[in-house]
């Protein structure tokens, strides 16, 4: 590899790489897994919490994200990063809905978060700057009038509606898993039995319900709803 072409992100190297990209989606495997299942019923979507010391007093980490009262979002790769993003496109969202008044589309939503990642900027005359990718990735879920939506967003620009989707050190796995169980016809109840079989498998130890987070949007009641413990342990009692 030739060090000439590393420092600047703007380079392509001899063989046509972008390597700051490359190490961005790097940083992102490196992360919690997250992962999305999307149904006609509505979306699921699954976190990793991984076992934190007895040391750090506040445990309660946040990792699924309340956006506005349609829209949330987990990530995986920097935190800084990714919390950069959130704190970006909330007020990008305010903005939109005290001007407009109206449900904020989910896809520009997702395309804004893009240009986020991308770190690209617009200067005063129109000129477009380019900066470090951020090493971050995230799955963004809604529901606009068009419907629900599951978008997955990555540093190379990408901002791609999905049915599954998966990020963070355990994709793969996941991806697997999620597809040889996937139907387009699942109900919110199949999905969330299938999550945590995911998450068993990613995690390759005993689960229990302190070690992954689980949000619903239901298509049905058009409502986010956080599982606490006491209901992901019922499901993981009947599997």
């Amino acid at each position: 590899m030739n060090n000439e072409f590393i420092g600047e992100f703007s380079n392509f190297s001899p063989e046509g790489r972008l390597y700051q990209i490359e190490y961005a989606l790097q940083a992102v495997k490196l992360g919690s897994t997250v992962f999305g299942i999307k149904s006609d019923a509505g979306i699921v979507l699954a976190v990793e919490k991984k076992k934190i010391s007895d040391l750090i007093e506040n445990k309660d980490i946040e990792k699924i994200i309340i956006l506005n009262k349609f829209i949330f979002c987990c990530f995986s790769g920097l935190t800084s990063d990714g919390r950069l993003c959130v704190e970006k496109i909330r007020t990008f969202l305010e903005n939109n809905s005290f001007l407009f008044s109206n449900l904020n589309s989910v896809e520009k939503c997702a395309k804004k978060l893009r240009y986020l990642i991308s770190n690209v900027t617009s200067g005063e005359n129109g000129e477009m700057y380019i900066n470090r990718p951020l090493g971050v990735s995230f799955l963004l879920c809604g529901l606009d009038f068009v419907g629900i939506h599951l978008f997955l967003i990555d540093p190379a620009g990408n901002s791609i509606e999905k049915n599954v989707a998966s990020l963070g050190n355990g994709s793969k796995d996941a991806a697997f898993v999620i597809r040889e169980g996937f139907r387009k016809k699942m109900t919110i109840e199949e999905s969330e039995i299938l999550a945590i079989k995911t998450m068993r498998v990613v995690i390759e130890n005993k689960i229990t319900e302190k070690d992954l987070e689980l949000c619903i949007l239901s298509s049905k009641t058009k409502n986010f709803i956080f599982l606490d413990h006491i209901q992901i342990k019922s499901v993981l009692d009947h599997l």
